[in-house]
């Protein structure tokens, strides 16, 4: 039998996490009252109405504290494959659900924040997704719709401009993400990553160059730099939640957490905390929804994502900003034969 603490169990660290979680807590308590049960970011009417860039890996992991309600579990190999449209459609229908009604809001979930290519999981072709549309337009065309809110026509001309101009794009990137862009918070912090990998010796004929990348490297303690790419990779999970923390972008927030003594971390992740808050004061006061606490109609996942987040064991651990009480959830297998969790939350 599990022994009761005594009061010598708490730490010091214990109560420093128990009261940043209830500080974040209490902000996001706040943003909410404020704006109610927010629904997804609503994209521009330009936009076209075709599903969404998500692809088998980017999709969700469960919360074990969460009240989504799991189906019995299976061995590995019974587990049933989700690889394609089809094999989502056909589970879906098969479970007495409309299956292309889910897959389609589910793509519209992901576009109202930023992800806007091709993806075979929700039977999005080249020439179907967003992305086509935005990139078939000139730049004097994007700039307009840009200025006039558009969070596609900024994301678009920051790619464009990211071999170009690395310092526009990060401005283009920021324009987006306060337009309500999470795939954008990921490209900034690619790009700090691609800023702090960058010899400077390369570019000492070009002292402005060389200056305009210092200010993009902020100093750490014992040297590190790189703070800001985990800053802004983390506040994009913390805002997305699990239908963003796909395996690729864990490992990715992991791998640079490792490089990180234990009082940098510490300090990325409430970094990653404000960066996160600024971006929802941002959409605020652009006129955007801030968050949402709606998650997609249906997404796979890991179930031990917030076990994987390095911001646990720190004061600034992962919040869960979408509601996924009324989820259900089964094992399956991706497209990389990988076990992972489908959720369905047909309630929202």
């Amino acid at each position: 039998m599990r022994r009761a603490c005594t009061p010598k169990c708490v730490t010091k660290n214990n109560i420093s996490i128990l009261v940043a979680t209830a500080l974040l807590g209490v902000l996001l308590y706040i943003i909410l009252a404020i704006f109610g049960d927010i629904d997804v970011i609503e994209p521009v009417d330009t936009l076209p109405q075709s599903p969404v860039e998500i692809g088998a890996d980017t999709v969700v992991s469960a919360d074990p504290e969460t009240s989504v309600k799991p189906v019995e579990s299976a061995s590995h190999s019974d587990l049933p494959g989700i690889a394609t449209y089809d094999d989502l459609l056909r589970l879906l229908n098969d479970r007495g659900l409309k299956g292309e009604q889910l897959i389609a809001t589910t793509a519209k979930w992901f576009q109202a924040r930023g992800f806007l290519g091709p993806d075979a999981l929700l039977g999005i072709s080249d020439a179907a997704a967003p992305m086509s549309y935005y990139e078939a337009l000139d730049e004097l065309t994007l700039k307009g719709m840009s200025d006039a809110g558009d969070m596609g026509a900024s994301q678009t001309l920051a790619s464009g401009s990211r071999f170009i101009d690395p310092f526009e794009a990060m401005a283009l990137y920021e324009t987006a993400g306060g337009q309500g862009s999470i795939k954008a918070m990921l490209q900034i912090a690619s790009l700090y990553e691609t800023f702090d990998d960058i010899e400077l010796d390369q570019f000492e004929s070009d002292q402005k160059f060389q200056q305009k990348i210092r200010r993009f490297r902020p100093q750490g303690s014992g040297g590190m730099t790189n703070r800001r790419d985990f800053g802004f990779a983390m506040a994009a999970v913390r805002d997305g939640g699990r239908p963003v923390a796909n395996p690729e972008i864990v490992q990715w927030i992991q791998n640079m957490a490792g490089a990180m003594p234990e009082d940098v971390l510490t300090n990325a992740c409430k970094l990653s905390e404000r960066l996160f808050i600024n971006a929802s004061e941002a959409r605020r006061q652009a006129g955007f929804r801030p968050l949402s606490t709606i998650p997609p109609s249906v997404f796979l996942g890991d179930p031990e994502l917030d076990q994987k987040l390095p911001c646990q064991n720190t004061p600034h651990s992962f919040y869960q900003v979408l509601n996924l009480d009324d989820c259900t959830t089964e094992p399956v297998r991706d497209a990389a034969g990988r076990s992972r969790h489908l959720y369905i939350c047909v309630n929202q």
